[in-house]
C-alpha cells in the first residue's frame, strides 16, 4: 500500500495497523514531516511501515517500473500540483490488475454559515487568496473529476463528503486553526494585522454562539481501478 503525501503518517499509521499483512509505504517531498512520521510510527511500535522522500512530479524515480501497489492512497496533495493528469496516471499504472486508487481533495468554496457570520467568511475569503498566492488550489474538485472522468479507467465509486459545524469543540477547531494560519496571511500581505485580529475576535464570539452552525470542509473522495483494456 502507499500513501502518497503522507505528512505526518496519521493514514499511513491506520492503513499500516488495520493490515498488519502488507505492506505499506508513506511518500511526502517535507523531510520534517518525515521525520515527525517515522517517530511516531516507531513509538506506537508498527513494524509494517516505511517512508520515504519523493516528489508527486517524478514518481519514477522513486519506485521502478515493476513495483505495483493494491492501493494507493492521496489526500489533499493534488491540489499542490498543477501536473495533476500526469501523477494520476502514474498513480493508476502503479496499480496491480486488482488495485485501488483513492482520492480525496478540497473545496473551500462551499463553506457557509448560518446565520451570516462575518468573521467565518472573511476567513475563507483570506485562506483562499492565499492559495490563490502560493499556487495550492483550495478548489481543484471539479478538475479532478474532470480529470478522472476523461482518462481510460473505472471508476469504482464517488461522493462528496462535508461534516456539519455545530458543537463548541468543533468551532473551537476553527478558530485555533484560523489563529495559526493568520500569521501567513499578515505576511502575504493578504490581511493587515488589525483585519486578522477582528476576524479572530469574531470567531472566538459570534461563531461560537449555539445559535451559529456551518458547514465544514467539503471534499471530492474518489475510488479508481484499472479498466478492463491494460493502459
Amino acid at each position: 500500500m502507499l500513501d502518497v503525501g503522507c505528512g505526518h503518517g496519521q493514514i499511513t499509521q491506520w492503513l499500516a495497523r488495520n493490515h498488519p499483512e502488507a505492506t505499506v509505504i508513506g511518500l511526502d517531498n517535507h523531510s520534517a514531516q518525515l521525520a515527525t512520521a517515522k517517530s511516531s510510527a516507531h513509538s506506537s511500535g508498527i513494524k509494517n511501515i516505511t517512508f520515504r522522500l519523493g516528489d508527486i512530479n517524478d514518481l519514477s524515480n522513486v519506485f521502478p517500473p515493476t513495483h505495483t501497489f493494491d492501493l494507493i492512497t492521496c489526500r489533499f496533495t493534488l491540489l499542490h500540483i498543477r501536473q495533476r493528469a500526469a501523477a494520476i496516471q502514474t498513480f493508476v499504472r502503479l496499480l496491480t490488475p486488482s488495485g485501488i486508487l483513492i482520492l480525496e481533495e478540497p473545496s473551500l468554496q462551499s463553506l457557509f454559515c448560518v446565520p451570516r457570520v462575518a468573521g467565518f467568511e472573511h476567513a475563507n475569503a483570506a485562506i483562499r487568496a492565499y492559495g490563490k498566492i502560493e499556487g495550492i488550489d483550495y478548489d481543484c474538485i471539479r478538475d479532478i473529476w474532470s480529470l478522472v472522468t476523461g482518462m481510460n479507467v473505472k471508476i469504482l465509486g464517488a461522493r462528496f463528503s462535508q461534516p456539519t459545524i455545530w458543537k463548541r469543540e468543533q468551532k473551537r477547531l476553527v478558530s485555533l486553526s484560523f489563529r495559526q494560519f493568520s500569521p501567513r496571511l499578515v505576511s502575504a500581505g493578504i490581511l493587515d494585522t488589525a483585519q486578522a485580529q477582528r476576524i479572530q475576535q469574531s470567531l472566538d464570539d459570534e461563531f461560537m454562539s449555539e445559535l451559529v452552525i456551518s458547514g465544514g470542509l467539503r471534499t471530492l473522495q474518489i475510488a479508481i481501478s484499472k479498466n478492463a483494456v491494460s493502459l
